[in-house]
């Protein structure tokens, strides 16, 4: 891991102590460890931060709230439309 010693990151913070870092739920000193941690490239941890940032979002979600966000500017907007054709 880019030439550091393995005991710079042998204490991994816990699953759960990286799950509260990401929802704000940490101490200020927890803060400094667990970025610490990750700033040494840990790919352990990284993985535990990557997951939990995938969206639980269906892919036909995008489709409705596009499609609203369209009917909304044609009603609002008209002229936008016709300008641009």
């Amino acid at each position: 891991m880019r030439g550091q010693r393995s005991s710079d990151v042998e204490h991994h913070p816990t699953e759960k102590q990286l799950l509260r870092f990401l929802s704000g739920e940490t101490t200020r000193t927890e803060n400094r460890t667990i970025v610490t941690h990750l700033l040494k490239e840990c790919p352990a941890c990284q993985r535990v931060i990557q997951g939990a940032w995938q969206p639980e979002i269906p892919e036909s979600a995008y489709d409705e709230a596009l499609g609203s966000f369209e009917t909304s500017r044609r009603r609002r907007f008209p002229t936008l439309l016709s300008a641009g054709t």
